[in-house]
């Protein structure tokens, strides 16, 4: 039954979505064709590429959600763009690669800390 299911479309990553499908719900997967079959009549190949594309990147792989990320996608709305990211050099500043800090002495610190640990210290 999985290479059957493997079988209906030839992109690459539906196969590794139907491995995933079968690792996750290995008990359920009968029940996960059988799904396929019944939501899916006659799917659009480059909308369901996208929806399975989703479903991989966000590690979402019943079939249900696959069918709700394909309806989603189906309305025409799109994979959202990567966020862009932006490049800060702040450890390769050289103005600020080595910043002097002030160095207590041990001796404030004994102070607040009291000598005799029986010694309770009031509120």
């Amino acid at each position: 039954m999985r290479e059957q299911f493997k079988s209906q479309f030839r992109f690459q990553k539906w196969n590794q979505f139907i491995d995933e499908n079968y690792e996750r719900y290995k008990r359920y997967f009968s029940d996960q064709y059988n799904e396929f079959q019944r939501k899916f009549q006659n799917p659009c190949e480059d909308v369901l590429s996208q929806a399975v594309d989703y479903c991989l990147i966000n590690k979402t792989f019943s079939i249900t959600q696959l069918y709700d990320t394909y309806n989603y996608f189906l309305q025409g709305n799109l994979l959202p763009q990567e966020p862009r990211t932006i490049e800060y050099k702040l450890l390769n500043n050289k103005e600020y690669s080595c910043v002097n800090v002030a160095k207590r002495q041990i001796a404030m610190y004994k102070e607040l800390v009291p000598v005799n640990p029986t010694q309770e210290v009031e509120a």
